[in-house]
Protein backbone atom coordinates (compact mmCIF):
# COMPACT_ATOMS: atom_id res chain seq x y z
CA UNK A 1 0.00 0.00 0.00
CA UNK A 2 2.46 2.35 1.02
CA UNK A 3 4.53 1.24 -2.53
CA UNK A 4 0.87 2.61 -4.08
CA UNK A 5 0.89 5.94 -2.26
CA UNK A 6 4.51 6.84 -3.24
CA UNK A 7 4.05 6.56 -6.25
CA UNK A 8 1.26 9.01 -8.39
CA UNK A 9 1.81 7.21 -11.81
CA UNK A 10 -0.69 3.93 -11.14
CA UNK A 11 0.35 3.69 -15.06
CA UNK A 12 3.85 2.76 -14.63
CA UNK A 13 4.78 -1.15 -14.89
CA UNK A 14 6.70 -1.23 -11.54
CA UNK A 15 3.41 -0.40 -9.71
CA UNK A 16 1.54 -3.66 -10.99
CA UNK A 17 4.92 -5.36 -11.14
CA UNK A 18 5.25 -5.84 -14.92
CA UNK A 19 8.48 -5.44 -16.91
CA UNK A 20 9.33 -2.02 -18.21
CA UNK A 21 8.69 -3.65 -21.93
CA UNK A 22 5.15 -3.99 -21.31
CA UNK A 23 4.29 -0.43 -21.41
CA UNK A 24 6.41 0.30 -24.74
CA UNK A 25 3.65 -2.81 -25.83
CA UNK A 26 1.09 -0.71 -25.18
CA UNK A 27 2.39 2.29 -26.33
CA UNK A 28 3.44 1.16 -30.05
CA UNK A 29 -0.45 0.47 -31.49
CA UNK A 30 -1.35 3.68 -30.47
CA UNK A 31 1.89 5.13 -31.73
CA UNK A 32 1.11 3.49 -35.01
CA UNK A 33 -2.16 4.97 -35.05
CA UNK A 34 -1.54 8.41 -34.54
CA UNK A 35 1.44 8.58 -37.11
CA UNK A 36 -1.02 7.00 -39.91
CA UNK A 37 -3.22 9.39 -39.63
CA UNK A 38 -0.74 12.40 -39.18
CA UNK A 39 0.46 10.63 -42.67
CA UNK A 40 -2.63 10.94 -44.13
CA UNK A 41 -3.00 14.79 -43.39
CA UNK A 42 0.51 16.04 -44.44
CA UNK A 43 1.00 13.50 -47.26
CA UNK A 44 0.36 16.25 -50.51
CA UNK A 45 -0.98 13.45 -52.32
CA UNK A 46 -3.89 12.72 -50.20
CA UNK A 47 -7.49 12.82 -52.10
CA UNK A 48 -8.98 16.17 -51.13
CA UNK A 49 -12.86 16.51 -49.61
CA UNK A 50 -14.99 19.31 -50.71
CA UNK A 51 -11.95 21.62 -51.66
CA UNK A 52 -9.92 20.72 -48.59
CA UNK A 53 -6.38 20.49 -49.06
CA UNK A 54 -3.84 19.33 -47.07
CA UNK A 55 -1.41 20.91 -44.05
CA UNK A 56 1.64 20.71 -46.72
CA UNK A 57 -0.45 22.07 -49.79
CA UNK A 58 -1.67 24.78 -47.37
CA UNK A 59 2.17 25.52 -46.54
CA UNK A 60 2.75 25.87 -50.03
CA UNK A 61 0.25 28.10 -50.74
CA UNK A 62 1.31 30.21 -48.03
CA UNK A 63 4.62 30.54 -49.47
CA UNK A 64 3.40 31.45 -52.48
CA UNK A 65 1.14 34.06 -51.11
CA UNK A 66 4.18 35.53 -48.91
CA UNK A 67 6.20 35.43 -52.24
CA UNK A 68 3.49 37.55 -54.10
CA UNK A 69 3.02 40.01 -51.35
CA UNK A 70 3.57 43.53 -52.53
CA UNK A 71 5.56 45.43 -50.66
CA UNK A 72 3.76 48.87 -48.57
CA UNK A 73 3.33 52.17 -50.02
CA UNK A 74 5.14 55.24 -49.41
CA UNK A 75 2.42 57.48 -48.05
CA UNK A 76 4.67 60.52 -47.35
CA UNK A 77 5.94 59.97 -50.90
CA UNK A 78 2.67 60.03 -52.36
CA UNK A 79 1.76 62.87 -49.98
CA UNK A 80 4.75 65.49 -51.20
CA UNK A 81 3.69 64.49 -54.99
CA UNK A 82 -0.23 65.14 -54.72
CA UNK A 83 0.63 68.48 -52.57
CA UNK A 84 2.47 69.28 -56.20
CA UNK A 85 -0.49 69.20 -58.17
CA UNK A 86 -2.37 72.06 -58.08
CA UNK A 87 -5.75 73.42 -56.46
CA UNK A 88 -7.94 71.82 -58.87
CA UNK A 89 -6.30 68.41 -59.67
CA UNK A 90 -5.49 67.65 -55.24
CA UNK A 91 -8.75 65.98 -54.83
CA UNK A 92 -8.12 63.22 -57.26
CA UNK A 93 -4.46 62.94 -55.81
CA UNK A 94 -6.27 62.77 -52.51
CA UNK A 95 -7.73 59.41 -53.60
CA UNK A 96 -4.51 57.98 -54.69
CA UNK A 97 -3.19 58.82 -51.29
CA UNK A 98 -6.41 57.45 -49.39
CA UNK A 99 -6.62 53.94 -51.49
CA UNK A 100 -2.51 53.17 -50.66
CA UNK A 101 -3.19 53.62 -46.98
CA UNK A 102 -6.05 51.54 -46.98
CA UNK A 103 -3.70 49.25 -49.08
CA UNK A 104 -1.42 49.10 -45.95
CA UNK A 105 -3.43 48.41 -43.98
CA UNK A 106 -4.36 45.42 -45.64
CA UNK A 107 -1.45 44.15 -46.37
CA UNK A 108 -0.11 44.99 -42.63
CA UNK A 109 -2.83 42.26 -41.78
CA UNK A 110 -1.97 39.46 -44.22
CA UNK A 111 1.62 39.75 -44.16
CA UNK A 112 1.98 39.16 -40.20
CA UNK A 113 -0.50 36.61 -39.94
CA UNK A 114 1.42 34.65 -43.10
CA UNK A 115 4.38 34.89 -41.38
CA UNK A 116 3.39 33.81 -37.91
CA UNK A 117 1.53 30.49 -39.49
CA UNK A 118 4.64 29.81 -41.65
CA UNK A 119 6.69 29.85 -38.39
CA UNK A 120 4.21 27.92 -36.39
CA UNK A 121 3.97 24.80 -39.06
CA UNK A 122 7.97 24.97 -39.23
CA UNK A 123 8.16 24.88 -35.20
CA UNK A 124 9.18 27.98 -34.46
CA UNK A 125 6.48 29.12 -32.26
CA UNK A 126 3.37 27.24 -30.99
CA UNK A 127 -0.20 27.55 -33.27
CA UNK A 128 -2.52 29.77 -31.61
CA UNK A 129 -6.13 29.73 -32.18
CA UNK A 130 -5.97 32.31 -34.63
CA UNK A 131 -3.52 30.53 -36.45
CA UNK A 132 -5.65 27.20 -36.51
CA UNK A 133 -8.70 29.33 -38.09
CA UNK A 134 -6.44 31.06 -40.63
CA UNK A 135 -4.46 27.54 -41.68
CA UNK A 136 -8.35 26.03 -41.86
CA UNK A 137 -9.19 29.10 -43.84
CA UNK A 138 -6.43 28.39 -46.41
CA UNK A 139 -6.77 24.47 -46.36
CA UNK A 140 -10.51 25.17 -47.14
CA UNK A 141 -9.54 27.93 -50.05
CA UNK A 142 -11.69 30.49 -48.35
CA UNK A 143 -10.73 34.07 -47.44
CA UNK A 144 -9.55 34.48 -43.82
CA UNK A 145 -12.20 36.40 -41.53
CA UNK A 146 -9.68 38.73 -40.34
CA UNK A 147 -8.57 39.57 -43.74
CA UNK A 148 -12.17 40.28 -44.71
CA UNK A 149 -12.36 43.05 -41.71
CA UNK A 150 -10.05 45.06 -43.75
CA UNK A 151 -10.12 44.59 -47.17
CA UNK A 152 -12.76 43.99 -49.76
CA UNK A 153 -15.72 41.44 -50.02
CA UNK A 154 -15.01 38.10 -51.57
CA UNK A 155 -17.30 36.93 -53.77
CA UNK A 156 -14.95 34.51 -54.60
CA UNK A 157 -12.34 31.43 -52.74
CA UNK A 158 -9.39 32.72 -51.55
CA UNK A 159 -7.21 32.12 -54.74
CA UNK A 160 -9.60 34.63 -57.07
CA UNK A 161 -9.92 37.39 -53.92
CA UNK A 162 -5.84 37.22 -53.65
CA UNK A 163 -5.10 37.39 -57.45
CA UNK A 164 -7.66 40.31 -57.51
CA UNK A 165 -6.24 42.19 -54.42
CA UNK A 166 -2.60 41.96 -56.49
CA UNK A 167 -4.16 43.86 -59.22
CA UNK A 168 -5.76 46.62 -57.21
CA UNK A 169 -2.39 46.76 -55.97
CA UNK A 170 -0.50 47.06 -59.52
CA UNK A 171 -3.31 49.51 -60.68
CA UNK A 172 -2.53 51.74 -57.88
CA UNK A 173 1.07 51.31 -58.48
CA UNK A 174 0.79 52.31 -62.01
CA UNK A 175 -0.99 55.10 -60.90
CA UNK A 176 1.56 56.16 -58.39
CA UNK A 177 4.31 56.15 -60.83
CA UNK A 178 2.31 58.64 -63.09
CA UNK A 179 1.69 60.99 -59.81
CA UNK A 180 5.13 61.02 -59.74
CA UNK A 181 5.46 62.15 -63.14
CA UNK A 182 3.29 64.74 -62.33
CA UNK A 183 0.39 63.32 -63.77
CA UNK A 184 -3.15 63.60 -61.49
CA UNK A 185 -4.05 60.18 -61.97
CA UNK A 186 -4.07 57.50 -65.68
CA UNK A 187 -6.53 58.30 -68.66
CA UNK A 188 -9.20 55.73 -67.28
CA UNK A 189 -9.55 54.66 -63.52
CA UNK A 190 -10.35 51.57 -62.38
CA UNK A 191 -13.49 52.18 -60.77
CA UNK A 192 -13.97 48.96 -58.97
CA UNK A 193 -10.40 48.52 -58.29
CA UNK A 194 -10.75 50.86 -55.79
CA UNK A 195 -11.77 50.36 -51.75
CA UNK A 196 -14.10 53.39 -51.52
CA UNK A 197 -15.60 54.21 -55.06
CA UNK A 198 -17.60 56.48 -53.82
CA UNK A 199 -14.79 58.73 -53.10
CA UNK A 200 -13.59 59.00 -56.51
CA UNK A 201 -17.30 60.23 -57.49
CA UNK A 202 -16.68 63.30 -54.86
CA UNK A 203 -13.92 64.07 -55.72
CA UNK A 204 -14.97 64.71 -59.30
CA UNK A 205 -17.36 66.93 -57.87
CA UNK A 206 -14.60 68.82 -56.32
CA UNK A 207 -12.46 69.01 -59.20
CA UNK A 208 -15.61 70.74 -60.90
CA UNK A 209 -16.39 73.29 -59.08
CA UNK A 210 -12.78 74.10 -58.16
CA UNK A 211 -12.26 74.93 -62.02
CA UNK A 212 -16.08 76.32 -62.23
CA UNK A 213 -16.21 78.38 -59.26
CA UNK A 214 -19.39 79.92 -60.37
CA UNK A 215 -21.03 76.97 -60.90
CA UNK A 216 -21.51 76.24 -56.77
CA UNK A 217 -24.15 79.15 -56.81
CA UNK A 218 -26.58 76.66 -58.36
CA UNK A 219 -27.50 74.21 -55.35
CA UNK A 220 -29.33 71.84 -57.93
CA UNK A 221 -26.51 71.75 -60.24
CA UNK A 222 -26.15 68.35 -61.53
CA UNK A 223 -22.05 67.87 -61.81
CA UNK A 224 -22.53 64.13 -62.77
CA UNK A 225 -25.16 64.34 -65.34
CA UNK A 226 -23.42 62.52 -68.17
CA UNK A 227 -22.64 59.30 -68.50
CA UNK A 228 -20.78 57.72 -72.26
CA UNK A 229 -20.84 53.57 -72.67
CA UNK A 230 -18.21 52.39 -74.64
CA UNK A 231 -18.19 48.24 -75.33
CA UNK A 232 -14.58 47.70 -74.72
CA UNK A 233 -12.09 49.25 -72.35
CA UNK A 234 -9.36 50.07 -75.12
CA UNK A 235 -11.84 51.65 -77.33
CA UNK A 236 -12.21 53.75 -74.15
CA UNK A 237 -8.94 54.51 -73.46
CA UNK A 238 -8.60 55.58 -77.33
CA UNK A 239 -11.04 58.51 -76.79
CA UNK A 240 -9.14 59.78 -74.02
CA UNK A 241 -5.96 61.68 -74.64
CA UNK A 242 -2.72 59.55 -73.39
CA UNK A 243 -1.20 62.34 -71.87
CA UNK A 244 -4.10 64.53 -70.83
CA UNK A 245 -7.41 63.68 -68.46
CA UNK A 246 -10.63 64.68 -69.64
CA UNK A 247 -11.21 68.42 -69.95
CA UNK A 248 -14.37 67.82 -67.80
CA UNK A 249 -15.55 64.61 -65.65
CA UNK A 250 -13.41 61.42 -65.56
CA UNK A 251 -13.10 58.25 -67.17
CA UNK A 252 -14.04 54.89 -65.34
CA UNK A 253 -13.60 51.55 -66.49
CA UNK A 254 -14.92 47.73 -65.32
CA UNK A 255 -18.48 48.59 -64.46
CA UNK A 256 -20.72 45.61 -65.65
CA UNK A 257 -23.80 46.70 -67.61
CA UNK A 258 -26.84 44.61 -66.19
CA UNK A 259 -30.00 44.23 -68.59
CA UNK A 260 -33.43 42.72 -67.70
CA UNK A 261 -35.54 41.85 -69.88
CA UNK A 262 -39.38 41.36 -68.27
Amino acid sequence: IKYFEAHDNLEDANVIGLHHNASIQVALPKADSFMQCLASVLEPSAPVDSGRKSVAAASDTLHELLEQLPINFVLDSIRDDVQNLGAVLEPLGYILLQEGTRMNLVLDTIRPELQALKASLHGQSNISDRMERLLEAIMSNEVPASWLAVAHDAPHALSKWFIDLLHRATFLESWKDLLKEGKAAPPSIWLPGLFNPLALMTAAKQMFLRANPLAGLWEDLDVCGTVSVWPSESELVMMADSDELPRDGLFVHGLVLEVRID
